[in-house]
């Protein structure tokens, strides 16, 4: 998806509304096709953070700081991050606790197992996570 009709789009959307991502991963032969729902939130408002916030004994409503080191990364707007030294943008999004991810795996155009995609493709199993990143090129559908 082009970086200018993606910002169009999240420029629609309210922070925090459910949405639905289609992406793929493409490895040689192989393609992963997933679509889940999403939310795009400020990372700090995440309940997850907030309650390792209080664990640390640190107020929840705090905002964690910028780090001290430059980093090549460059903050868009719309949980949109722009990496220098890479030259990709990537949308930071977030998972819903309601809602499983449904994978197609392919390799040369017909549908694999997620056993056979493992097993063939070179990826590795990674467990979920509250917040991940999707390169920009590889999102094919958000609404």
């Amino acid at each position: 998806m082009e970086l200018e009709t993606l910002q169009n789009i999240l420029n629609s959307k309210k922070r925090g509304q459910f949405l639905t991502i289609t992406y793929q991963k493409v490895l040689g032969d192989y393609k992963k096709t997933t679509t889940t729902t999403i939310r795009l939130v400020d990372y700090n408002n995440v309940k997850a953070v907030k309650e390792m916030k209080k664990a640390k004994g640190i107020d929840p409503n705090a905002t964690i700081k910028e780090p001290t080191k430059p980093s090549a990364n460059k903050y868009l707007g719309n949980n949109l991050i722009y990496n220098e030294n890479t030259g990709k943008t990537r949308l930071q999004v977030f998972l819903t606790n309601k809602h499983q991810p449904h994978c197609i795996y392919e390799y040369q155009g017909k549908e694999i197992s997620q056993d056979q995609w493992y097993a063939e493709s070179g990826d590795k199993k990674a467990t979920p996570s509250i917040m991940f990143s999707v390169l920009v090129e590889n999102i094919l559908a958000i609404n």
